[in-house]
């Protein structure tokens, strides 16, 4: 995702003062040139990045005039990138209360509407400064990004298209138009726009970040990787970058190193549940089963809401042989998510692991009446029919499975028993041979054998 423009807030010059300090023994107040200096102060620091002192400049500044609402534009801008949305929206509102037309600060809260999610007013704030201020660029990106979010691509690309015309040297445009026409597909022009943000700032990370993400969209890891690993470089601590990166290692199979990116991501935004679970499938795969518990849970404790958490925790859990929780972990992932195929179909699953085929066959069917083209819900359905001793439902839902899919070994095997207990013996020949070919073809060692028993067996019968 691009990052969205950023405006700055202009430095106002320091005013000399002629009015005389009074002669007291109470607190004397700041003069207006002493204000006018703590303002300038908070400016300068802000600049250079010190961003504590210059939060402390813009209280001074305001403690001495509450009506300041330059200092106050500044502090909600500040309050904002330090995170403090609700401090930030309070002044920047307070700004735009005395000064109506203020576009700047309208362009600002307009930005920070988006963070907290309310697109309408960020929209809403954002024309409202561009009516007062058409050459405000910054708010032009914005708004056009805003469009793109709301499925409005064309007026978004007019106003990048604007932003470039009024500021032909503005990465942040380039990046964003980026991103729109790659919403589009149009990956090709979406390229020419990074590399021209690139073109016009080499130091931009988002331009990097962007076009990797691009790259990989065109299949191209190599490519993404050295861009990403470009705008880790020019930003150490861009989160998305190391997000994007991890996705992109654990494509490529590179999984210990997605799991280093994610310990930096986690370590950058600490309640970043989606890089909890990430790194959570991770370490399964990597085979550390406890740390990947302890990520599933870290994720709960974030997100509680968040159903395919729950699902992939019950799948670890039922590989540790804790059906019991596992089974408590898709009902939960079910009560979120009713329609979740998978986690009806794996509470199945676990009920077989437990012999209860009663439920066993109650999921299993829940799961085929949502989804009637699902193979292993079929499959699933038969073994706990052959539990119950329903011959006749096993042999229907294997048959059922193998249209659906014609590879499953387990499937043929499963028929072929039955029909070798029901003394069908040529028809379950073909299907035992059929399991055995495939358990072989699939690396299916002990799949394969207990096939190989099960045809000596009915050789034996046949004899």
């Amino acid at each position: 995702m691009p990052t969205l423009a950023q405006s700055s807030t202009p430095t106002v010059a320091p005013t000399e003062s002629s009015i005389a300090e009074p002669q007291s023994t109470e607190p004397v107040a700041p003069t207006r040139a002493q204000v006018q200096n703590f303002f300038n102060n908070a400016e300068k620091n802000a600049t250079k990045g010190k961003l504590t002192d210059a939060l402390a400049d813009y209280n001074r500044a305001i403690q001495a005039d509450p009506q300041y609402t330059q200092a106050l534009l500044g502090r909600g801008v500040l309050s904002a990138k330090l995170g403090d949305r609700s401090s930030a929206l309070e002044d920047l509102t307070r700004v735009i209360q005395a000064d109506p037309d203020n576009a700047l600060a309208l362009a600002h809260r307009g930005r920070l509407y988006y963070e907290l999610g309310n697109i309408s007013a960020a929209l809403t704030d954002t024309d409202k400064a561009l009516a007062l201020d058409p050459n405000l660029v910054p708010a032009l990106v914005n708004r056009g990004y805003l469009q793109t979010v709301i499925g409005q691509s064309q007026p978004a690309i007019q106003d990048f298209n604007q932003a470039v015309g009024k500021q032909p040297k503005y990465a942040a445009a380039f990046v964003n138009r980026g991103y729109t026409r790659s919403t589009e597909a149009d990956l090709k022009s979406a390229l020419a726009d990074l590399n021209q943000a690139i073109g016009v700032d080499k130091k931009y990370a988002p331009a990097y970040l962007n076009r990797g993400v691009i790259y990989q969209k065109l299949e191209q890891p190599e490519a993404a990787l050295k861009d990403f690993d470009q705008a880790i470089g020019l930003q150490a601590d861009y989160v998305e970058a190391f997000y994007n990166r991890a996705l992109l290692q654990a494509d490529m199979g590179r999984f210990s190193d997605a799991v280093k990116d994610l310990d930096q991501v986690i370590a950058l935004s600490p309640a970043d549940a989606d890089a909890y679970l990430r790194r959570a499938q991770l370490l399964v795969l990597l085979g550390d089963l406890p740390a990947a518990m302890q990520d599933f849970d870290q994720t709960l404790a974030l997100k509680p809401n968040q159903p395919q958490a729950y699902k992939l925790r019950g799948d670890l859990r039922a590989q540790l042989k804790n059906y019991q929780g596992a089974i408590q972990d898709y009902n939960q992932a079910v009560l979120l998510n009713p329609n979740d195929v998978e986690a009806i179909v794996a509470r199945g699953q676990a009920n077989l692991s437990i012999g209860d085929a009663i439920n066993a066959v109650g999921d299993l069917t829940q799961a085929i009446e949502i989804d009637g083209q699902n193979a292993v819900a079929f499959e699933k359905r038969g073994q706990a029919h052959v539990m119950l001793r329903d011959a006749r439902s096993a042999l229907a839902d294997f048959s059922q499975a193998l249209q659906l899919n014609p590879r499953s070994a387990d499937a043929f095997y499963y028929r072929g028993a039955i029909q070798s207990a029901l003394g069908q013996r040529q028809a379950a020949k073909i299907d035992l041979t059929q399991a055995a070919n495939l358990y072989r073809q699939q690396n299916q060692g002990e799949g394969y054998r207990k096939t190989l028993a099960q045809m000596a067996n009915l050789e034996g019968v046949a004899q």
